[in-house]
């Protein structure tokens, strides 16, 4: 009934993941080559007993083991990365969304340097939504916000900007639609 190194009558389930993480990265020299089928395999049976959180972890963890290993290539390492930091494999897409506000924080202070823009939105509420809007891929709020251009190098970065709204929803879509995992 407990499992491996468990006392009688201890359920197995109920360790944390990193108990079982470490339990499968324990081999010696484990991060020279990956192989993702110990860690699908325990992610299966936790998701199948109910434990889909314990499973998400032990595939983070698969892939940051993936990372790690010494057979992965150097262009998968740098999407790996990429793919940590902005949606957590897609296991915590909730980091786009605080990249998409810093973003926008970060275009609401830039915003205040332009002079056309901070005659336009003196409140800086009004200079948030301008940067909100200016950040949401194909959505349009306001249309007036598309009229007010920043000018000198508040517009490049609102060009930026722009560009970096579309690619960290791109990413959250991509995260909660599974591509990643």
């Amino acid at each position: 009934m407990g499992g491996l190194n468990a006392a009688e009558g201890e359920n197995i389930a109920t360790r944390p993941a990193d108990w079982f993480v470490k339990w499968i990265e324990s081999p010696e020299n484990h991060d020279k080559l990956f192989n993702p089928q110990p860690y699908q395999h325990l992610a299966a049976t936790l998701r199948a007993g109910g434990q889909p959180d314990k499973a998400d972890s032990i595939l983070y963890a698969a892939k940051n083991h993936q990372l790690r290993a010494g057979n992965t290539g150097g262009w998968t390492k740098i999407k790996l990365r990429l793919l940590r930091g902005l949606i957590g494999y897609g296991y915590y897409n909730y980091r786009a969304v605080l990249w998409f506000l810093a973003v926008v924080v970060l275009g609401t202070v830039l915003a205040g340097y332009s002079v056309d823009l901070t005659a336009q939105y003196a409140a800086v509420a009004d200079r948030f939504w301008y940067s909100f809007d200016m950040a949401l891929p194909i959505v349009e709020l306001n249309g007036d916000h598309k009229k007010r251009i920043a000018e000198n190098w508040v517009a490049v970065y609102f060009y930026v900007h722009k560009m970096l709204g579309f690619v960290l929803a791109s990413f959250l879509v991509a995260g909660l639609s599974g591509l990643t995992k």
